[in-house]
Parts: structure tokens; C-alpha cells; sequence
């Protein structure tokens, strides 16, 4: 919903309790302005298709799934994805102004511009930024560090911004690696999602997740309300596959509980993990979470928000038994 900071406007049409939808309703900007009543399956669907032509609608209830564009003459472009959810027709739209800002309105640099444009020329459906990575933190970790001196890459929050003009500045598809894609969300798209996340398994049991910096905050979000039972916890490095026994050594122990999950793909042995983790003389169960818990700008580009939410509504419905499987 940031998406209001860069001129542009999300809508979701959704099935969801009316007081749930005020809730959501009021962490947004101008909220004051807007008016929230429940719809109905009829509702949402007549809505839905009052845009679709009939070629569109058939391939909808081909697919259940489908992703257009369309425009209102002197008042705004939009992207839009309809899609059957839980017996049901919801949909999502992005408004795109008419008049799109330059590279240099949008304080972009025209190497970027001339690179987003030749790429546009040759037939490029979709751009992946990937920012550099110039220190241990960032995942550079074979003791090699900096590559280039006296650079200094972009912060995670400069980056995503990056993305994000960059895409608003485009005719075309534009991800980020380590992070984001502004059409789906990724990373983590369900910390925007506190509809869905309230339908996860219920947590039973109780343990620390061990992450990195990028998913964080995100995790936070999303266990939020299982903060009793779930603490999420942050190692100083970008990347949780690059996450090496080294961050394990440094952190602190005094908020992490008797259970320990990690990301999957760690850099390290479990044995080492154990040790590092049991510094405070207390003995820690340790298990690796899911492989994928969501996805990167490199596999969302090719994806929409439905398939990115299907794929961590998956993922965390497997971490979360493991929890109540291990946990305590």
C-alpha cells in the first residue's frame, strides 16, 4: 500500500468481514476519505466482470486466473488481476497514471534509463535489478570482501526504492534481487496480507525463527500475532541462504527460546549451529525451516500476486508445523 507514495493507487476487491476491512482500512492514507461495506459473492463478481469482455470472461472460467489491462479515457490506466478465491470472484487493481515521469523526474540515473530502454527495444518482456554486494553483510562470503573499494551499494531501503521508480518509470515488467517486485509483493507479500495470514494453521507450540535483515521486519508482520507462542530474530547478514556459522557465533542468546528454526538453505552444519547456539550452556532444539518460504525478484517476475501468496501460503503453513511439531 506504500504504492500511494510514488502516485499510484492499489484496489482489492475481496470477501472479508466488514470490521476486518475497517481495520485495514485505517492504516491507510486518507482513510477518512473512504467508505468500506461488505460485499457479497455476487457483488465482487458483478463488479469484476462489469470490465471483462466476453473473451476475458471465458478465459477466467477457463483458468480462474487472469491478468489485463484497460484504461477510462481522461482519468487513468490501470493493471488489473481477477481471479477465483475461495468459491468466489476477487480482484486487484493498480492505477497507473496516464502521464508517466521521466527517469529524471523520478531522480533516476540515465545510464539506467538508456539500459531500461535498449532492453525495451530489443523485445525485453521484464528488467531484474540486482544490487551489488560489496561487504560480508551483504553476502559476500568467501573472505573476499570489498570488491571494490570505497563503494558503498545501496542501503535495503534505497534499493527497494530504487525498484520501485524504476518500475513506475517503465512500460515493462521490473523486479529486484535480493529484493522486491512491486506488482506482486514479494518478498513475503502475505505481510501485506493480514486477511490471509489469520486463515494459517493455528500455532500451538512456541520456538525462535532465526533470519536475515531483508525478511526481518516482514516476518515480524506476519507472526505478529503469534508473538507469544513466535519470536522472530535477525542475523547481520542480507540474505538468509547466505546466512554462515560466523553470524550464528554473534547472536545474542538471551531472547532465543528452546526450540530454533533457520532457513533452510544455511550455509552451515548443524552440529556447528547446535554449538554456537548453546553458548549460554542451555541445549536448543534446531531444525531447518522450509527450503522457499517465498520468492525473489529473479522467479516473481515470471509470477502474479495469486502465485506468489499460493507458494508462501504453503510454505508457512509447513513452517508452522514444524513449530508445532518441535516446538515447546
Amino acid at each position: 500500500m506504500k504504492t500511494y507514495r510514488y502516485r499510484t493507487l492499489l484496489i482489492v476487491i475481496v470477501l472479508a468481514q466488514l470490521a476486518l476491512s475497517k481495520r485495514l482500512l485505517a492504516a491507510l492514507p486518507y482513510s477518512d476519505r473512504v467508505t468500506v461495506t461488505a460485499m457479497t459473492p455476487a457483488e465482487t463478481k458483478q463488479v469484476a466482470y462489469s470490465i471483462l469482455t466476453d473473451n476475458q470472461k471465458h478465459r477466467l472460467e477457463e483458468t480462474l486466473e487472469i491478468d489485463f489491462s484497460f484504461g477510462l479515457k481522461s482519468l487513468a490506466r490501470f493493471r488489473a488481476n481477477v481471479y477465483h478465491q475461495r468459491g468466489a470472484i476477487a480482484a486487484a487493481f493498480r492505477q497507473i497514471p496516464y502521464e508517466i515521469r521521466s527517469f529524471r523526474e523520478l531522480g533516476l540515473p540515465p545510464v539506467l534509463e538508456k539500459t531500461c530502454s535498449d532492453l525495451e527495444d530489443m523485445g525485453a518482456k521484464g528488467i531484474i535489478l540486482m544490487r551489488f554486494a560489496n561487504s560480508r553483510d551483504q553476502g559476500l562470503i568467501l573472505v573476499h570482501s570489498p570488491i571494490m573499494p570505497r563503494i558503498t551499494p545501496h542501503s535495503i531501503e534505497e534499493f527497494r526504492d530504487l525498484v520501485t521508480k524504476t518500475e513506475e518509470g517503465n512500460r515493462i515488467r521490473v523486479t529486484g534481487t535480493p529484493l522486491w517486485d512491486p506488482v506482486t509483493g514479494a518478498p513475503f507479500a502475505l505481510a501485506r496480507r493480514p486477511d490471509l495470514v489469520a486463515s494459517l494453521p493455528e500455532q500451538r507450540r512456541g520456538a525462535s525463527i532465526v533470519t536475515s535483515r531483508i525478511a526481518l521486519p516482514l516476518l515480524k508482520e506476519i507472526f505478529k500475532d503469534r508473538a507469544d507462542k513466535v519470536n522472530v530474530l535477525g542475523l547481520e547478514k542480507d540474505i538468509g541462504c547466505l546466512i554462515t556459522i560466523e553470524d550464528f557465533q554473534n547472536l545474542d542468546l538471551s531472547q532465543v527460546k528452546d526450540t530454533v528454526i533457520i532457513p533452510g538453505r544455511t550455509l552451515a552444519h548443524e552440529k556447528e549451529i547446535k554449538r554456537a547456539l548453546s553458548r549460554d550452556g542451555r541445549e536448543r532444539i534446531l531444525a531447518r525451516g522450509p527450503d522457499q518460504l517465498t520468492v525473489d525478484g529473479e522467479m516473481s517476475i515470471s509470477m502474479n500476486e495469486e502465485e506468489v501468496l499460493d507458494l508462501e501460503m504453503e510454505a508457512f503453513a509447513e513452517l508452522i508445523a514444524a513449530i508445532n511439531a518441535l516446538g515447546v
